[in-house]
């Protein structure tokens, strides 16, 4: 009942002549099982995409199941999952979550599930009366029933976890002689006791920032509080003391590209998953080679959560020098245009403790990767000694940045086809490399074509 004010629904499935569309659209009983097969062997040429990628929830009562805007009875009753007409069992939902919630009966869990109706965008109604340009919005369409009412099939496949916060801290991310990664830290999941007899397992988990694609790399428990560096405080009267992970890993496998980083903590129903952040400030390691392959991690401070990305290039990074400051590279343009077949840029490019005095012999290269191929282009940017401004640290560090500056245009009519990232690499006693960033905001309007 959530699509229209008729008798007409039984569920958004195919089904048969009990549930689902077949009620009233076939006289063949079979109808829904043929145009299910139908869709299997189409699944099977893209190597079956869709088999098992979702958790179903199967309604099994034939009573009335109310679903909410979230995950108690006193939001919002959006719709049932039933028939004006007759009893409906066996309707199938996509499950996309597991909350705690109000408890009903005692048990407070509830399943996240994407709405078979269209709601509105403030999730407060069902759309009822559907236009041409109506669509369905991922986003936005879900809803909540709870757990008492629906049965999981193949579970074990896609379990669900109920999402807790964590308590997360990192103590050492630094190369054994390998250069492999160690990892030291702790995760605690709040809200329950994270005791030595709980069974808790910790993961990293790595995902590529441009394809979503996610790869997951086994950390260890601490149990021995010997090994432990220290004392996690309790919270809310719960224990942490037994929150410790570590591990020893290999990144060989992982594609090239950018990544996130991220801890999962999963105990039971629950997990916690915060990302990997380095908001104690943690002398981490920095860049890396292993074989032919530059890997670097980077805390990234311009955001608030103070993440450590992971870079991974098969050729090699731009640079794998060692700068001794913990400082990303400040690069950042003043004005920026295309013409001509040029980028006409100019800005500034340094880095805490370099010396960009106008007795330094500075070397300054733009560097355009692109962003699929990770292939990169080259020129040199040089440096000017009449810059806007004056540029200072807010904690000073007594090393001139007049020759920061740069100005110039730089000849891209030779680019491949493609979208770029751009980067700056300046070399004077310290010799870094990062991205070109937009710090002030600014509008970009400019365009060229050339050919």
């Amino acid at each position: 009942e959530t699509k229209d004010a008729s008798d007409l629904y039984h569920g958004s499935h195919l089904g048969n002549k009990n549930s689902g569309i077949n009620v009233k659209y076939a006289a063949d009983v079979y109808w829904g099982e043929k145009i299910a097969a139908i869709y299997r062997s189409i699944d099977a040429f893209t190597d079956y995409k869709d088999y098992n990628s979702q958790t179903i929830g199967i309604k099994t009562s034939s009573y009335a199941a109310p679903v909410y805007s979230e995950a108690n009875t006193k939001s919002k009753l959006l719709y049932t999952l039933k028939s004006r007409v007759n009893n409906v069992s066996n309707i199938p939902l996509v499950i996309i979550g597991k909350v705690s919630g109000e408890k009903i009966d005692d048990n407070d869990v509830w399943y996240k599930i994407k709405t078979d109706a269209l709601l509105t965008e403030d999730r407060s109604e069902v759309i009822r009366t559907s236009k041409v340009d109506t669509y369905y919005n991922r986003e936005n369409n879900y809803a909540y029933i709870h757990s008492s009412y629906v049965s999981l099939m193949d579970e074990n496949i896609k379990k669900i976890y109920i999402k807790k916060d964590g308590l997360f801290g990192l103590h050492n991310l630094s190369l054994d002689e390998n250069n492999n990664v160690i990892i030291t830290g702790y995760l605690a999941i709040r809200g329950m006791d994270n005791t030595k007899k709980k069974n808790i397992e910790y993961d990293l988990i790595i995902k590529n920032q441009d394809t979503d694609e996610t790869y997951e790399k086994k950390l260890d428990r601490i149990l021995d509080a010997d090994k432990m560096p220290y004392q996690i405080p309790n919270i809310d009267k719960y224990s942490n003391e037994y929150s410790w992970f570590n591990g020893v890993l290999d990144f060989s496998d992982i594609k090239e590209g950018n990544y996130s980083l991220y801890v999962r903590a999963r105990s039971g129903e629950y997990e916690s998953i915060e990302i990997l952040s380095n908001i104690l400030s943690v002398d981490i390691a920095t860049k890396f080679k292993k074989e032919d392959r530059g890997y670097q991690f980077r805390t990234n401070y311009y955001l608030k959560t103070v993440p450590i990305e992971l870079f991974i290039r098969d050729k090699g990074l731009i640079t794998d020098e060692i700068t001794p400051t913990k400082d990303n590279m400040f690069n950042q343009y003043q004005e920026i245009d295309l013409k001509d077949g040029n980028l006409i840029i100019t800005g500034s490019s340094f880095n805490v403790g370099g010396d960009y005095g106008k007795e330094s012999e500075v070397e300054r290269k733009i560097i355009f990767e692109n962003v699929k191929t990770f292939e990169k282009f080259e020129s040199d940017l040089g440096y000017i000694d009449n810059g806007p401004y004056k540029i200072t640290l807010i904690v000073p560090d007594n090393k001139d940045k007049t020759r920061a500056w740069f100005n110039n245009k730089i000849d891209i009519s030779n680019l491949e086809k493609g979208t770029y990232a751009i980067y700056i690499n300046t070399k004077t006693n310290i010799n870094d490399y990062g991205e070109l960033n937009d710090v002030f905001l600014r509008d970009i309007n400019s365009t060229m074509n050339i050919n």
